[in-house]
């Protein structure tokens, strides 16, 4: 099976990451249901649910904070696929947390529940990605590296795209607490399995090297002799040695074992943070990330709300659609891109170091990813500025699609820059830093500010009132022969609809009501 066979246990991660993201945006998917859940569990107004909706999508990232740093350090003592099972074992827990959420109705303490359920979901995150891109950049082939990372993140957009409609059917159908059970059925075998995944020694020719941050501390800050093995094989290495294993003498757990590991932590969090190039990878990665999170999360209630489309189910498989084709197409080409540009700059000539080798090819990848970005910035400004005309909603989706293709082109370049500017042993914790960083600045204040804004500048953009309020309850559904969104604003709607063109229509009824104006009958015809 997997015993031997880097490509299967490659193949094995990309649909554990498929299925991570699928989470992810199954919020998103239905907002309308969300929104109603949050009305009810917390007795919120309808126009104040963006923020606890975008609380919800971001609070996976508490327990993440504090894993992070705790997976990226064992790495170096315990086997990785071992730290990586119970990861997803919690993960599996977390999600049934989700899902029984649901389940509680209207009580008080139902969303308290869900908020656990998605912030012990980072225990599983933090795991996976310290371990997965660092096993992948290590035993891909190496002309075809930057491919097989870009195949890797390729599982980001399809899996949100999926995420997105899974989330819209069972929202409208059963009922949105089964798409997080069914996830958590879909992702029990694969914890089970990770624990049978082989150790990186059993996959690769090269002898593992056992090898601690102290001992190589000096020669990491000048490099000139050749790259140390991966942190993969000192896993192997370290996890064979009787004093590497927790509680053994030498271990973490024995007399002087916890100051050894103290000091390897933070020797390794000042290397880091000392380094510019880390610091700004890090810090434009997460800009990314909070534009990209908060475009996916709120881009279907603002669609909705402008009046593009009048059915949410319709609305999350056009915008999931249009993010996915431009993510599945611009991810895997961006990977192709790097390897081009640098298998043409090694026939250019032999750098005089691997050290210098490293720096070269962390500039080119560098370069090409502020082009893509650039294109992408270009796009996305555009479809901005159509966005609020429902009939340009595919010239919208067109621009937003090309704007996904340029900015997911830069997936596979961003991680692999990352592990160029760093040691190899301290790739494990520079990913969960790096990942820990694009949560804090990015992915995580970003959907609760844009919340925040949509509330105070357009609160009623998207949302359902009368009885389809409680359609995100205890399993209750919105009828099918009503419509689930507001229609578009009259033409003379003031206020929020100046500021949301196409989200003002109950701001102008909510004015007519307070000023004792009765709004316009329409005319219909006699009845027979």
């Amino acid at each position: 099976m997997l015993e031997s066979r880097p490509k299967a246990v490659l193949a094995f991660l990309s649909i554990i990451n498929l299925v991570n993201y699928c989470d992810r945006g199954v919020i998103p998917g239905a907002p309308i249901q969300f929104g109603s859940f949050v009305s009810c569990t917390l007795g919120v107004a309808a126009s104040q649910q963006s923020v606890y909706v975008g609380l919800s999508v971001s609070a996976f990232v508490v327990c993440y904070a504090i894993a992070s740093p705790i997976c990226g350090q064992l790495v170096l003592s315990q086997p990785a696929f071992r730290i990586l099972g119970i990861g997803l074992s919690i993960w599996v827990a977390a999600l049934l947390l989700s899902g029984l959420a649901y389940f509680a109705g209207d009580a008080p303490g139902a969303f308290l529940l869900f908020l656990a359920g998605r912030a012990l979901s980072g225990v599983g995150e933090a795991a996976f990605q310290c371990i997965v891109p660092p096993y992948v950049e290590d035993f891909a082939p190496a002309a075809y590296k930057g491919l097989c990372l870009a195949l890797f993140y390729t599982a980001i957009p399809v899996g949100t795209a999926i995420g997105y409609e899974f989330g819209a059917l069972l929202a409208e159908g059963p009922g949105w607490g089964w798409a997080f059970l069914l996830e958590a059925a879909a992702m029990a075998p694969f914890a089970a399995l990770a624990f049978r995944l082989p150790p990186a020694s059993a996959l690769s020719a090269r002898p593992a090297a056992a090898a601690s941050l102290l001992a190589a501390a000096a020669p990491l800050q000048q490099q000139e002799e050749p790259p140390t093995p991966s942190p993969h094989e000192a896993v192997a290495a370290l996890s064979a040695r009787p004093d590497g294993a927790v509680g053994a003498p030498g271990g973490s757990c024995a007399p002087g074992g916890p100051r050894e590991a103290a000091v390897t932590l933070w020797a390794q969090l000042s290397l880091l943070l000392s380094s510019p190039s880390y610091v700004c990878l890090v810090l434009g990665y997460a800009a990314e990330t909070a534009t990209v999170i908060g475009i996916s999360t709120y881009g279907p209630v603002f669609l909705l709300g402008f009046g593009s489309f009048h059915s949410q189910a319709a609305c999350s498989l056009a915008f999931a659609g249009a993010v996915s084709v431009g993510g599945v197409l611009g991810t895997p080409l961006g990977g192709v891109l790097t390897d081009t540009v640098l298998s043409r700059a090694k026939r250019a000539g032999t750098p005089h170091s691997a050290q210098h080798a490293a720096a070269r090819e962390a500039a080119l990848v560098s370069g090409v990813i502020c082009l893509l970005m650039l294109c992408g910035l270009l796009c996305m400004a555009a479809a901005a500025a159509v966005a609020a005309t429902p009939e340009l909603v595919t010239l919208f989706l067109v621009l937003m699609s090309l704007a996904v293709f340029f900015i997911y082109g830069t997936s596979a370049g961003l991680s692999r820059v990352i592990m160029l500017t760093v040691p190899m042993q301290t790739r494990p914790f520079a990913l969960a830093l790096q990942t820990l960083g694009l949560h804090l600045f990015g992915d995580v204040p970003s959907p609760v500010i844009i919340g925040a804004v949509k509330d105070s500048l357009a609160p009623h953009c998207g949302i359902v009132f009368g009885n389809d309020t409680a359609s995100g309850c205890g399993g209750e559904r919105p009828p099918r022969d009503r419509p689930e969104t507001a229609q578009r604003p009259p033409r003379e709607s003031r206020g929020v609809a100046e500021v949301w063109p196409r989200c003002g229509r109950l701001a102008a009824a909510h004015t007519r009501a307070a000023s004792g104006r009765r709004p316009p009958r329409r005319s219909s015809a006699p009845s027979a």
